[in-house]
């Protein structure tokens, strides 16, 4: 065995060199490729296994580490014999064979640990780390994905929406909007039901006070049906001494002082009325006027002093509506107020269409707790236009008594005006009613008799009435549009 051993010395060092070469490299490989990946790790073992069987076959036929063992025991054994043919040799062969038996222990004690199989994952934080890196990796991807579905859908409504406004604005003129109308809109419904409110409630104690008094009358109808018949043998004789009297207040009618030609004058001056309609609106501040507004001013013309009164009120109708129902207040209710009496239409059978109203009536009028009766002769015409309805008139006011006394000299003309058209910031269905008044004495009041106690009183009166008349006129009219959009409510 020892004869063997030296004749492949240079074999056998040979295999101790490629070891080293082998464990070197082992370690820097292991060094240099920690930590590894799961996919890396396959990839070593196949290495690993290629390198082994290399190994292995460079080694074969060198003894192994069980049969140097047995070498040296019997060395041990046959000291004596042995000894010569090792001192053959020199010391290098002993310090080779010392290095050989640690090497070759080392190589299987690492042969032994590189086979051995692994229970555990070295790199399980590292793992568990990268894994939930991709997880949020494709978290962000999804919720990336998910916003970008929102803002597309959020855009398009957006979009859905100002298509629908402007669809909108088109069809009702989006240059005539502005931030004014939408909140003018509101106020404007509540004017009207707050004026609704106050109608009713007005028409319900009016109804209750009836209802006391014809309680009243039914009670003294009773008591009276029990005298009649407990003293029907002596009615004969009653009314042979009493005689039958009549308590009601008859109107008499005052002599027509006016001159004869006054209707044809009214009439000229109507056509003069529509023709100045814009220069007069534009001088006041209606042309401009696109809310709810009232005001009086005295002024001073050519013709001395007059009283000018307007108001403008925003209606929730259109402009025909509007028109129609303010035609139908002047031509049709009118002439059922219970202040006008001696009611007489076309007096001097003048020709007239369905657009011209020509009337003469008596009026009494109560005002800052005086009464006054007026005679009245008046021309009406309506202008129907493309986007407005314009109506004027002309009246002649002969004032015959004023708080319980005669009055003379103290006439009055009277121009009076209706614009009824869409305002500019709202929308179509909407309709502005505006109304002016110019009240001038044909007489200069100051020229009268009693100058102290007419002037004030007169100008005061005349004043308050037209205020009033143009009050309860707008209202009229918003009644008849508001009774006709319930009739038509009603038969939907």
């Amino acid at each position: 065995m020892s004869i063997a051993l030296v004749d492949d010395q240079e074999a056998f060092e040979a295999a101790l060199s490629f070891v080293d070469e082998y464990e070197a490299s082992d370690s820097s490989n292991q060094q240099s490729m920690s930590p590894i990946s799961p996919n890396d790790e396959q990839y070593v073992s196949a290495e690993s296994q290629e390198e082994d069987a290399t190994l292995a076959l460079a080694l074969d036929g060198l003894p192994s580490p069980t049969e140097l063992a047995l070498v040296e025991t019997e060395t041990e054994a046959h000291g004596d014999t042995d000894e010569g043919i090792y001192l053959t040799s020199t010391d290098t062969v002993n310090a080779t064979k010392n290095q050989t038996s640690k090497k070759t222990k080392k190589r299987s004690g690492t042969a032994v640990k590189r086979n051995k199989a692994l229970n555990y994952n070295p790199n399980r934080a590292r793992e568990q780390q990268r894994k939930e890196l991709l997880y949020l990796r494709d978290k962000v991807v999804e919720m990336e994905r998910k916003l970008t579905a929102l803002q597309g859908i959020r855009r398009t409504n957006a979009i859905e929406s100002e298509d629908k406004k402007n669809e909108v604005e088109r069809d009702d003129d989006p240059q005539e909007f502005s931030t004014a109308s939408r909140l003018e809109t509101p106020s404007v419904w509540k004017e009207m039901a707050s004026h609704q409110l106050e109608q009713r409630l007005k028409s319900e104690r009016e109804n209750r006070r009836l209802k006391v008094v014809l309680e009243g009358q039914i009670k003294i109808g009773r008591s009276l049906e029990k005298l009649l018949e407990a003293s029907s043998t002596t009615k004969p004789m009653e009314s042979c001494v009493y005689g039958s009297q009549r308590t009601q207040r008859i109107h008499t009618s005052a002599p027509d002082r006016s001159d004869p030609g006054m209707f044809a004058e009214l009439m000229a001056g109507v056509d003069d009325s529509y023709h100045e309609v814009d220069a007069l609106f534009r001088a006041n501040g209606l042309a401009e006027k696109e809310s709810s507004y009232n005001d009086a001013k005295m002024r001073e013309g050519p013709d001395g002093i007059y009283m000018e009164m307007f108001a403008s009120k925003v209606l929730p109708f259109d402009v025909p509506a509007t028109g129609a129902a303010a035609w139908q207040y002047f031509a049709k209710s009118m002439e059922h107020m219970p202040f006008r009496f001696f009611y007489q239409k076309d007096p001097q059978n003048l020709e007239t269409t369905d657009d011209t109203i020509v009337e003469s009536f008596g009026m009494e009028l109560h005002a800052n707790g005086t009464q006054a009766d007026f005679r009245v002769k008046q021309i009406l015409r309506r202008y129907v236009e493309e986007d407005r309805v314009v109506i004027v008139w002309r009246s002649f006011i002969d004032p015959v008594e004023f708080s319980g006394a005669p009055l003379r000299g103290a006439d009055f003309r009277e121009k009076g005006y209706i614009v009824v058209r869409r305002p500019q910031t709202m929308a179509s269905h909407y309709a502005l009613l505006q109304t002016c008044y110019i009240v001038s004495p044909t007489t200069p009041v100051y020229s009268l008799s009693d100058e102290g106690a007419i002037t004030g009183a007169l100008t005061d009166f005349v004043l308050s009435g037209t205020a009033a008349n143009i009050a309860s006129g707008h209202q009229m009219i918003e009644n008849i549009l508001f009774n006709e959009a319930m009739k038509t409510h009603s038969r939907v």
